[in-house]
């Protein structure tokens, strides 16, 4: 058997035993009626299982687009088959097995049963939704370059981990196809165990499915061994930015000025500025590792102060939070001496008075759509 097909029946092998179908089977015995018919099972386990079920919709779908792209290649494939012939392949209840249940009690523990899937479905919702507050859903411009550098540096200098770790790190800042077909390649293919192990991760945060590929037998080269030797802190943050800065072609649409006290509302506003295609920095979001409430020291205004040179134009979000944060002002100065672009948005009534040195800079009454003149 070739290395590919064995791979794949490893992958699936994986897949059916997270699924725990035996267990699924044994209760949904339980609560059938006699002679039930293949699309009563399918139906009941949708119900019952709805988050099992959304699983094997995008297993299922993973080998179709893989069968698709690899046969237009000539390449070996793997037949793939639709959600509801996949769950009877691998689920089929004995329908010689009467359930000794009354009706009653078969309708209770199908509603049981019923409360616990839709439990379990709303709290994988909840936490994709956590982990997509640090991801922004729109494409950089420079997306293609980050990722031609990562293979480059890979093939050039195979022992500079650091790097490689900073561009995924910037990578998995964003969802997008670009950065999604990247970390998928990543989490199977790259050699170094710490950076498929965070491209996983990355990918997992996303709500997506990867693979996490194993590791190779055999004696270990340097390249799969070497850690990533940074620290997270503002200091490590600027002396990464000042060295790789060519490398990383980072450059952000816009600076979004904040209190991290108004984080819903501001939330609500990178999400609406990433439907239409801008990207946005936040210094607890882009930096949440190096510029950590917890980890400041001297340079974190110096740190800041190169994000906002990667900035096209700042964007205040005006509330009463930000009005007496220490570093807004600041902030906005810089911008200004720069001559770089300076927009306010109130998304409320406040009640302190509008800072005076916001004077001269443009009001925006609506951030959907946005338009910068």
């Amino acid at each position: 058997m070739s290395i590919f097909y064995r791979r794949e029946y490893y992958r699936e092998k994986l897949f059916l035993k997270n699924l725990h179908l035996k267990s699924c089977k044994k209760k949904l015995q339980e609560i059938l009626s006699q002679n039930f018919s293949d699309d009563d099972f399918v139906e009941a386990f949708k119900e019952c299982f709805p988050h099992l079920w959304e699983d094997i919709k995008f297993f299922c779908d993973i080998r179709k687009s893989n069968y698709l792209r690899r046969k237009k290649k000539g390449l070996r494939t793997v037949p793939y088959l639709y959600p509801k012939k996949y769950l009877l392949k691998h689920c089929r209840c004995n329908r010689k097995i009467v359930s000794q249940l009354s009706l009653e009690e078969k309708l209770k523990r199908k509603h049981l049963f019923v409360e616990i899937g839709q439990k379990k479905l709303q709290k994988r919702k909840e936490k994709l939704a956590n982990n997509l507050v640090y991801v922004q859903e729109v494409c950089p411009s420079y997306v293609k370059e980050l990722i031609r550098t990562y293979f480059q540096i890979r093939k050039k200098q195979t022992l500079d981990v650091n790097v490689r770790y900073l561009i995924l790190l910037e990578a998995s800042m964003f969802k997008c196809s670009e950065t999604l077909s990247f970390l998928y390649e990543i989490a199977a293919c790259d050699k170094n165990y710490d950076l498929r192990l965070m491209a996983f991760y990355a990918l997992q945060r996303m709500g997506e499915h990867p693979w996490l590929g194993r590791g190779r037998k055999g004696k270990k080269h340097q390249s799969q061994l070497k850690k990533i030797d940074i620290q997270k802190n503002p200091t490590a943050l600027l002396e990464q930015i000042s060295k790789y800065q060519s490398l990383l072609f980072q450059r952000y649409d816009i600076f979004l000025l904040h209190s991290s006290l108004d984080e819903k509302e501001l939330l609500r506003i990178k999400s609406v500025l990433n439907l239409q295609g801008y990207t946005v920095y936040i210094d607890w979001m882009n930096d949440r590792e190096m510029l950590n409430r917890e980890n400041q020291d001297n340079n974190t205004w110096n740190a800041l102060q190169m994000r906002m040179d990667q900035s096209n134009r700042l964007l205040y979000v005006m509330t009463d939070n930000s009005i007496n944060s220490n570093y807004t002002k600041k902030e906005v100065l810089y911008f200004k001496e720069k001559r770089k672009p300076v927009f306010v948005y109130q998304p409320t009534g406040i009640l302190n008075k509008k800072p005076d040195y916001l004077n001269g800079c443009e009001e925006i009454k609506d951030i959907c759509p946005i338009s910068f003149n």
